[in-house]
């Protein structure tokens, strides 16, 4: 067969469970607004962001599909041409040199499984985040009552815009560009943008009087910046969120169910299904998982205290002054 026949096949292989998921959900999500007469119009957003994802996540499962392949083809050429032994050296030296190509071929068939089986978890764990919204929408038209409408859109975006962030972190690379910006016009932003879901819960915003120029990469801070706000704002009822800046740490301090103790050690970890509070509100992990790793990247520790039913308090700091 044809190499780039072989190639095309293995491609479409490895992407095909990704593809008819994206296709089933969609359907179904489609499906259920024509059903019940929900506007069509409020899928149009949802549609451009997810369609954007899955060409994106297509282009990089290709992309590195084909670097994989051409490095093995170049270590099978190269290395095993410098390498082979001299004919004055015993067979047991061409026995270990075989066991190592084939242990270093199983090691990057492995590398490569688990980056699959890491993505199919996320993916998972996304996708019982948006049913959340999803079913708010289908109680909305059970029940005539369309007032929040928007603010489930609202957090199917977040969602959306979250899974796009996950797939590029996914990368060798990312496009970082440091420069200086104000810290308070990007927190100004962020609560502009979550307005509704403040509005919705009737919660205050206190953000204190600072001034701070901040040199790191503006949009992936705020990314992470916003995946700590959107939490404030999902387990905070009733009270308010703070916002300050002071010894060079911005503090983030809600009013809301609070954090266990049994479950603040493993907060970060990518797919938790820890406890808020007293066992009522059940989290994935998902958005502070990638905080943190964007953190890092930008040379940022974040820290975070809890206490059940008072509040929980997320540091962030510069590791350079």
């Amino acid at each position: 067969m044809n190499p780039k026949k072989k190639l095309l096949l293995a491609y479409l292989q490895s992407v095909r469970f990704f593809l008819t998921c994206y296709l089933i959900m969609f359907l179904l999500l489609l499906f259920t607004f024509k059903i019940e007469g929900l506007p069509l119009n409020a899928l149009k957003d949802f549609f451009g962001l997810s369609l954007l994802i899955v060409i994106i996540f297509l282009a990089f499962r290709l992309k590195a599909l084909i670097k994989g392949l051409r490095q093995l083809a170049q270590f099978n050429a190269e290395s095993l041409s410098n390498s082979l032994p001299k004919s004055t050296m015993l067979e047991a030296s061409y026995a270990e040199l075989v066991n190592q190509l084939q242990q270093t071929i199983f090691d990057l068939k492995a590398e490569k499984r688990n980056e699959s089986v890491a993505l199919l978890e996320l993916v998972e764990l996304w996708s019982h985040q948006m049913k959340v919204p999803l079913s708010a929408v289908k109680l909305m038209n059970e029940t005539g009552e369309f007032t929040d409408l928007d603010l489930e859109i609202a957090e199917m975006l977040h969602y959306l815009n979250l899974m796009l962030n996950i797939i590029r972190l996914k990368q060798s690379s990312t496009d970082y560009y440091f420069e200086p910006f104000d810290l308070t016009e990007l927190i100004s932003e962020s609560i502009k943008k979550y307005a509704r879901f403040f509005i919705a819960k009737n919660l205050r915003v206190d953000l204190k009087s600072f001034k701070h120029d901040l040199i790191t990469d503006r949009k992936w801070f705020q990314f992470a910046f916003e995946q700590i706000l959107y939490n404030a704002v999902k387990y905070t009822e009733k009270g308010k969120i703070t916002i300050d800046f002071k010894n060079n740490t911005l503090t983030v301090t809600d009013t809301g169910i609070g954090i266990s103790s049994q479950d603040l050690p493993r907060i970060f970890e990518a797919g938790y299904t820890g406890y808020n509070g007293h066992m009522t509100e059940k989290s994935s992990g998902l958005g502070l998982s990638q905080t943190k790793q964007v953190l890092e990247n930008l040379n940022f520790n974040i820290s975070i205290t809890s206490e059940v039913g008072v509040g929980t308090q997320i540091k962030i700091q510069s590791i350079h002054d």
